[in-house]
Formats: C-alpha cells, structure tokens, sequence
C-alpha cells in the first residue's frame, strides 16, 4: 500500500539535523542546567542555565564554540564548571577541554598530538573527581605510550597536569576510590582470557581477584564505601551478573537476581549503596534493590508506563536527590524529565525534537524468534506509520554496529525516517550482540559471515512469514559491523537483498585487525577470539571478507566512508571499491574527507542519508517515497561529500 497523504513527508533534516535540546545534566548542587544545544553552525553545543532561568523561560547560556562538529560528551565539574571532549574531523584523538562559568574562559587541557582522552577506563566517565578533593581531576590518557592509558591528573585552577598513576600492562579499565587511589584494574591477558586486579587497603602490589576466561566478560563499575569494589561479570554464569568483592578480604557477594546481562545500575551518590540494576531482553526492566528507593522508582514506573516508555537515568545531585530522567518512548522523541525525590514528583523539562511532536511516527514491537539453529533471538520491527493488519511493506534490515553492542527499544532516527518514507525495519539483536546472556554471545565466536550472517537471513524470514513482507524488495542497511554485513549481504549471498547500504565496514577482515588503533591493542587477543587469528584462522577470515568476493556482487551498492575513521580505515573501502571495478562491477562510493566512523556534523549527515534515500528509492518499489529535487551525486549545500560511481 502507498503511503497515504495523511502521514507527511517528514524533511531529512528533522531526522537527522540536530535535536532542539539534548542530554541535560542537573548540576551537582542541584541549581542549574546544562543540556545540548545547536549552536549557530548547527552542530551540538554545551548550554547551560539556571533552573529557576529555565523555568522561567529565559535563554541558556551557550558555553562551548566548536566550528564544525557536534559536540558528543560533557560533564559536570564538582565545583560546577563544565568539562568536554573533542576530536578533530572524527580521528578520535580526544582532548579534555574545561570551561569556567565565572570566566566564559574555555582551556584545552591536553594539547597534545596524537593523544587521546579515553573515557571508557574510569568507570566509563571522562573524569573521575572525589568530594574529598575539590579541584582535582583524574582521567586516561595514552600521553606516553600510544598503545597504553595511565591515570593523569588535573588542577583545574592552573590547568596543570601530570602523572598520577601507572596502569598494570593491558588494563583497559580501571578504578579510583575517594582518596584518589587505583583499586582495581581490568586486564587483557594475551591468551584471550582476562584478569580483575586489586589493591588491598595497604595499597601494597597489585593482586589477582577473579580470572575470567575467554567465554567470560567482566566490567568494572565502581567503588562503594571504603572497600567494595561493584563488579558485573559472567565468571560461573550464563549471565553478567552484577556482584560486591570486598578488596581486603576478597569475598565476593551477588546482588541482583540473574534474568539477562546487567545493562545499568543506579548507586546512590551520596551513601554508595545500590539501588536498582536494569536488564533488557527487549525492554528496560529496573529491579529495586534498597526498600527505600522503592517508592521513586515506583513513581517513575507510573509516568513511564503512561508513555509507553523505558527509563534512563542519565545523572543526579551530590547528595543524590534529584535524578535527570530520559523516557524513551519507540514512536515519539526522547523526553526528559528531573525527578524530585522530596516531592516524589517528576518535572518535564523538554522534548529533544519539537517537529516531530504531533506528526505520526511507527510504532516499535519487541519480537523473539529462532534462528535456524534453535538459537533464541530478539529484534526490534518499526512499522510505518499508516501500517494496517495484512498489509506488506519494502523491508530494510537494518544491522547494529560492534558487532559487540546491541539495539534497544526506543526513537532512533535511522528507523523512523525509513518508516515515514513506506519501509518496515528490522532491528536483529543476532548472536553475537551483548546484553543478553553468555551463550548469546559466545555463540557467535569466529561466526562473521557464518551463524551471525544467516541470523540475519532467519530475521528476515521471520517477519516474511508474519506476512509482512513484500518479499521481491528487502535492503540490508547497517554501520561499522553493520556495514560488514551489508558487504557480506551481496557477497556471501548475492542475491538475498534487493540491495545494501555500507556505511564504514570493514571488507577484509584481515587488514581490519591489523589497523586498529594503538590504544586497543589491549583487545586484540580478544578480537583474535572472536572474529579470528590472522594466522592461525587465515582461511576463515579471508573466505568471509567481502573483498575476496568482490566479483559476485550482482545487487546495486552503496558505500560510504570517513576518511579519517581510526577504526576502519579509509582503505577498507577503497580496496573492494576497486576490486568491483577490477571485476567490471558498480558501486557507488561517497568519501567524506572531514569525518570518521560515522557523521559527526550535521550537514554530513543529512547528506549522506539523502543520497541514501535516492539510492534506495530506485530500487525498492513503487510503494516507497524519496523526497523530490534529491540525487546521490549531488550534494546538501555544505556537505564535503566526494562521489564516485563506477560502472552502471
């Protein structure tokens, strides 16, 4: 069915222009604001404002001023000053920028080349800052060794910064207790298996607490009182588990009942006693674990289950109490919300897109099925907004990144812009993705192209046999792993798809692993695990590389590429795009010279899904819609896109 004039033809620009507003953050004191803004150029800025000035209706202060590019992660300062990261044009060399409210001054706290601030080792925060040590920052930078982070510390009244701690060989987390010391460390051990680590109270040598195996994950969430480390780890479970190991005695104690992978855990920030832990087999499902956190929590269920949303904790006073809430709704943008724990209310602070607050979006359904093997799967299908019982759509598989990551319930761009144009989507949470339990996971060990391939192929048929598709158009779109399976769509199995959209993937596994950047090698046994040995595993990774398939592509394909990606490089692309050339192929190619793994401008952005919507619309059936006056070689004025096309 056509879609019908009653559901408008939203412009590519409210998808994926930037948000009106975004990610706020109470302040510490509980006093002010600071949200994600477009700035004149468009691209996300830091804000920041008053409560009592918001409420009032009053403008937000503008505190950060990056030319081009969105700006991506922000945090509070103790003292209630705002720190930041950025890159330059998407190479993930992050520096630590630090902004004084009192001056408007803002400070490039590592001006270093070819550095990079990693927010994931310090309990996946850019900064670590203590109550006991006003002033005072600690984060992870690789300033002496490319390869390897140690812990820095910052004065921000003077902007120095030094040495503060050296990281056991291949940490790749670790974590800092009140006094600033490192009391636990995660290890990559070279075998592919990994060690917790940890310093007794004496602060005496590092000491092994818990090996996991190569089957195992663990991750490293934080200290609680004076020496409790919290620990979410697989070690003799199917599932990440989330558990207390006191550091002196190291005894280890489980907290939260198993259902799937802990995903979040709420700590009070005051009195370090856990809260909640949240599981997702398809929804976000938060388990109270303190009787006196109940009656919020509860509080909070009630407005979510008004929206048919999942809650998001996104971050909480110093004396934990007010929350900055997102509810996360799949057919609406994202709202927000601060919850007052004194009043047991919720206050609406903003909606993150004003233009699509009244149009009609898809609605988004959870569904489990199996895969050829028996293996149990859950995805996500987003229905056009005009879907009615019996009806078939154009489908678009539409592939997660990571391949370690996974999709969830809730808005997301991508979806509802292929929904508003007549497509349904499907979201796979194939084997391999994370968040599930161990033998999800492990089940797609050195199965690129292989098991985790045909999940992909069983998720289509899955929604085929619902009867909900029009099987002669299905298009694999997807980024990074995504886009590898969108190479491996027209390559391992040629004539599957209607067509496929890559978007930075990688084409030959084997010069992937052996370009990632110098600062993962930590991981490399593990991605050496996973997808394969170079050596060892010569034969598997070259019989599922696109590359080396390269003349059976006989689908219309459209690849893109940031020249500046860290993680899969430029060369990734152009190899298969020659190679098709070389077998008397086509393709279409878009290079973007100022982006990395992905678009962080919003002109790029709205770009390349325009040319994605032509390409699409060319081959998808008539029942689809493209917005007129679009063309895949012509570019949104002030995209740095370059073209290619080669053969017809």
């Amino acid at each position: 069915m056509t879609v019908p004039d009653t559901v408008p033809l939203i412009p590519l620009a409210t998808f994926f222009g930037n948000p009106d507003r975004g990610s706020p953050r109470i302040s510490p004191d509980g006093t002010s604001l600071a949200f994600l803004a477009p700035g004149p150029a468009k691209n996300l800025q830091v804000h920041v404002q008053s409560l009592d000035a918001f409420r009032s209706g009053e403008p937000a202060t503008q505190v950060t001023h990056h030319k081009s590019h969105d700006i991506r992660f922000f945090q509070w300062t103790r003292d209630g000053n705002i720190l930041f990261l950025q890159d330059t044009d998407g190479d993930e060399d992050f520096h630590l920028y630090y902004v004084s409210l009192a001056t408007g001054e803002t400070r490039d706290l590592t001006p270093f080349a070819g550095v990079t601030v990693w927010r994931e080792v310090v309990e996946g925060k850019a900064v670590f800052e203590s109550l006991a040590h006003p002033g005072v920052g600690l984060f992870a930078l690789n300033k002496d060794d490319a390869k390897h982070h140690d812990i820095y510390k910052v004065e921000y009244a003077t902007g120095e910064v030094e040495l503060h701690a050296v990281l056991p060989d291949r940490a790749d987390s670790a974590v800092i207790d009140k006094d600033l010391q490192v009391r636990a460390a995660k290890v990559a051990n070279l075998d592919g298996t990994s060690s917790l680590l940890v310093r007794k109270s004496n602060l005496d040598e590092w000491v092994v607490a818990k090996d996991a195996g190569v089957l195992d994950e663990i991750s490293l969430v934080g200290i609680a009182g004076e020496s409790t480390l919290l620990v979410a780890h697989s070690v003799g479970f199917d599932t990440v588990v989330l558990a207390s190991i006191n550091l002196d005695t190291l005894e280890e104690t489980e907290l939260a009942e198993r259902v799937t992978d802990i995903q979040d855990v709420k700590v009070h920030n005051a009195t370090d006693a856990v809260l909640a832990v949240m599981h997702d087999p398809g929804r976000a499902t938060w388990t109270v674990l303190d009787d006196d956190a109940q009656p919020h929590f509860d509080a909070i269920f009630a407005a979510a289950a008004d929206l048919d949303a999942d809650v998001q904790i996104l971050n909480a006073t110093s004396d934990d109490a007010t929350w900055t809430l997102a509810l996360v709704a799949g057919d609406a943008p994202t709202r927000y919300f601060l919850y007052h724990k004194g009043t047991q209310q919720l206050e609406f602070l903003f909606g993150a897109n004003a233009a699509l607050a009244d149009v009609p979006l898809g609605k988004v359904e959870s569904v489990n099925y199996e895969a050829r093997d028996g293996l149990a799967q859950q995805g996500y299908l987003t229905f056009p907004p005009h879907a009615e019982p019996d009806s078939q759509f154009p489908l678009v598989l539409l592939v997660h990144g990571g391949p370690w990551a996974r999709d969830n319930y809730g808005y997301s761009a991508i979806p509802q812009w292929l929904a508003n144009r007549g497509y349904l989507v499907m979201q796979p949470n194939y084997r391999g993705s994370t968040g599930f339990n161990k033998k999800h996971l492990t089940a797609g060990f050195k199965e690129w192209g292989r098991a985790m391939h045909t999940d992909l192929l069983d998720a289509v048929e899955y929604a085929v046999e619902r009867g909900l598709v029009d099987r002669e158009h299905v298009a694999i779109v997807g980024g990074s792993y995504g886009g590898y399976a969108a190479l491996a769509g027209v390559t391992l199995t040629p004539e599957f798809f209607t067509c496929a959209v890559d978007i930075v993937g990688p084409s030959n596994l084997k010069t992937l692993l052996a370009t990632i950047p110098p600062y993962w090698e930590a991981f490399l046994s593990s991605f050496h695990t996973r997808m394969g040995h170079p050596e060892h595993d010569s034969d598997l990774l070259d019989s599922v590389s696109p590359l080396f398939h390269a003349d059976k592509i006989v689908r219309p394909l459209l690849i893109s590429q940031g020249a500046n990606d860290p993680r899969v490089k430029q060369a990734e692309s152009e190899q298969i795009v020659a190679a098709i050339e070389a077998h008397g192929g086509s393709v279409t190619y878009v290079l973007y010279p100022d982006e990395g793994h992905g678009w962080s401008s919003p002109t790029n952005r709205i770009d390349f899904f325009s040319k994605a919507e032509v390409f699409l619309a060319q081959w998808m059936g008539d029942q689809v819609r493209v917005t007129e006056g679009l063309t895949v070689d012509g570019n949104v004025e002030g995209a740095s896109a370059i073209v290619r096309v080669v053969g017809e």
